[in-house]
């Protein structure tokens, strides 16, 4: 009907925080614990009786209930003189229980009587440890070989420093060695690198003397095939020359009267 579908939606929507709940084991006292992080105290409604407990935040956003009964049904003093506290979002209280169930009693009983057996236990212990006979004194033979087995443990113990430190100086000596020879063999290989780089620097030098003789040679020859050869100069010295009889007379004949008049001087 429209009455019960109304109720229904008007009901909210609760659910039972995770809390603990518990009678302790002499059954004297009931102890809650309830989370309610972030819910602010005026709405926590906290409203326990001697024989239920009852809690809800229907108040505020986050909807929690809880109603039931104390454990096991037992009867609590639910007053102004329970503990409770909420601290950091956690409910505490304690209350105690002033009626307890069948269930509870002999719980109680069962817990009573185990502590009883515990007790008696403990002292029967005690009762026997005193009755017991005193242990025997150490024989002085008993001295003198535990001093013997412990002066041979200390020599035994001075022997194996000594090993100890005779491995460790060899070790010493050993490792000592290496690195001489490792800084042996680095100075050669430094001096292998210097004498390698020696020769190559004196070889690159040979090379450049030779090509700059070659090249000072090709030089010389070039410039000699481009100069011209020396041309030959006609000596000043005359030559004498003969004449053949008819050309002698053309001569004659053209140098006239005064030519042949220095000739005739010239035969005087």
């Amino acid at each position: 009907s429209r009455l019960e579908l109304g109720l229904i939606m008007a009901t909210p929507r609760t659910e039972e925080p995770p809390l603990s709940l518990k009678l302790n084991r002499l059954g004297t006292k009931v102890v809650l614990r309830v989370p309610l992080r972030n819910i602010p105290p005026q709405f926590i409604n906290f409203q326990p009786s001697p024989t239920r407990l009852h809690l809800d935040t229907l108040k505020y956003s986050k909807k929690y209930l809880v109603d039931r009964e104390w454990p096991q049904s037992v009867t609590v003093v639910a007053d102004d003189s329970s503990e409770a506290s909420l601290d950091k979002g956690m409910l505490t209280a304690v209350f105690d229980v002033v009626q307890t169930s069948e269930a509870a009693a002999k719980a109680q009983a069962e817990l009573k009587r185990r502590a009883e057996a515990a007790l008696a236990g403990k002292r029967k212990k005690a009762e026997a440890a005193e009755a017991a006979p005193p242990k025997k004194k150490s024989r002085p033979g008993k001295l003198e070989r535990q001093a013997a087995s412990e002066g041979k443990s200390s020599s035994s113990s001075l022997a194996l420093a000594e090993e100890v430190a005779g491995a460790v100086e060899t070790k010493i000596k050993d490792k000592l060695k290496q690195e001489s020879a490792k800084e042996a063999q680095i100075a050669e290989a430094n001096e292998q690198r210097e004498q390698r780089k020696s020769d190559k620097i004196r070889k690159k030098n040979d090379v450049r003397t030779k090509i700059k003789a070659v090249v000072k040679e090709l030089k010389q020859q070039k410039q000699a095939d481009a100069d011209p050869p020396p041309v030959p100069t006609p000596s000043a010295s005359k030559k004498r020359v003969s004449f053949s009889p008819e050309t002698a007379k053309a001569a004659g004949s053209k140098k006239g009267p005064k030519a042949k008049a220095g000739k005739a001087k010239a035969r005087k």
